[in-house]
């Protein structure tokens, strides 16, 4: 089973995922924008990128923008940052079954590691 923790204390909130993807908010302080790091492989970057436009539309709902990057050691390797506007929403659409298929369609590769910024 994979597990994504992470816990951000000066913000009041938390988040567990596990997958398929649970999510507990303990605390949601809200108009907060949190930004998410996703990182995965694929085993086509061509065939990945040219998904592009499913992923704005699959984003959409819970994500304000992303930018794309890929590794310079690791092309099939890629980072997504996504300025996330509703949490509930994008772990809604990471646990939708017929997402799937779409992941598949993009060669994704999991896992999918999520990672989120730290105050300092």
């Amino acid at each position: 089973m994979c597990l994504i923790s992470f816990r951000i204390k000066n913000l009041g909130f938390a988040y567990h995922f596990r997958k398929p993807i649970f999510i507990e908010a303990i605390n949601l302080k809200k108009n907060i924008m949190p930004t998410v790091v996703a990182r995965h492989k694929v085993r086509d970057f061509d065939t990945w990128l040219k998904g592009h436009k499913d992923r704005v539309e699959i984003f959409s709902p819970s994500v304000s923008s992303f930018k794309t990057f890929q590794d310079s050691d690791d092309p099939n390797s890629v980072v997504l940052i996504l300025e996330v506007t509703d949490m509930e929403k994008l772990v809604s659409m990471m646990n939708d079954p017929k997402n799937k298929e779409l992941k598949d369609r993009h060669t994704v590769i999991e896992p999918i590691t999520i990672s989120m910024q730290v105050p300092v």
